[in-house]
């Protein structure tokens, strides 16, 4: 009887997540594990029963020594996926992908090297205190994502009502994605200068501000929690930061509110 793909994509995706936090502690990199894997592993103990991927992140010191640990690597048993393997990735995080298991990702239409499962990886940047300055980060960054996002698929569907912002979408579109990519690293280096660091925020995950935004006190430590019968670094303020991005993330959302990222095909 042949396996549910789901589960053998959730077997694959624990050998990935082992094998990137195996690389981590080999070379000094923190990490923690974050969204829907934090979330599985306080509420279930491992794997959120439909979900199909797993997400981590990275202060972005040990993100920019993890790229560099990750591009040298050779006879890895993932790929790799990140703007410098593949031209038209337009992320500003990186992916490791499985090689066994395959699964084609959602609205996913760029040239891959590999369209396995996959565990996202993303770095933690400072974030403005201030809300309206914190939000304005936010919806750049998203801005300049969706115009590279937009340059690789032309059933892209612009999303924003503001006339603003679809004149601007509509301008940068007409221009190279270099220019985007430039613009989205431009703001977060500002952003970054400009802010304190008693806040962080992942700026170019899926749920966006303020959910997204946390308190550094959250990330000054690690704490172990068990997920699929292992343990895996988690942020010391993990409850604040459930709370934060679920509101009541001990109760199950109902079958219409739970999101996948994958569609079919388990080889």
């Amino acid at each position: 009887m042949k396996e549910n793909p789901l589960k053998e994509i959730q077997r694959e995706l624990l050998f990935l997540l082992t094998t990137l936090g195996g690389i981590c502690r080999e070379n000094s990199i923190k990490y923690y594990i974050t969204a829907g894997s934090l979330l599985g592993a306080v509420r279930e103990g491992g794997f959120i029963p439909w979900d199909d991927d797993c997400d981590v992140v990275m202060k972005r010191g040990d993100f920019r020594k993890f790229l560099k640990v990750m591009r040298k690597k050779k006879d890895a048993p993932f790929a790799f996926q990140d703007r410098r393997a593949e031209k038209k990735y337009p992320y500003a995080f990186v992916k490791i992908r499985s090689l066994g298991v395959g699964a084609r990702e959602c609205g996913a239409v760029w040239e891959m090297l590999c369209g396995g499962c996959y565990v996202d990886v993303f770095p933690l940047d400072k974030c403005p205190k201030n809300p309206r300055r914190a939000e304005r980060f936010f919806r750049f960054s998203e801005l300049f994502t969706s115009v590279i996002l937009a340059k690789g698929d032309k059933n892209f569907v612009c999303g924003y009502k503001n006339r603003l912002a679809r004149g601007l979408f509509a301008l940068l579109l007409r221009l190279p994605s270099s220019v985007s990519l430039f613009l989205r690293e431009a703001v977060r280096i500002y952003y970054s200068l400009t802010s304190s660091g008693d806040m962080l925020a992942t700026v170019y995950g899926s749920y966006g501000y303020p959910r997204e935004s946390y308190k550094a006190e959250w990330f000054c430590s690690q704490a172990y929690l068990l997920f699929e019968g292992r343990h895996f670094p988690a942020p010391i303020g993990y409850r604040e930061i459930l709370s934060n991005m679920y509101g009541d993330y001990m109760t199950p959302p109902s079958e219409n509110n739970r999101n996948t990222h994958l569609k079919g095909d388990s080889n």
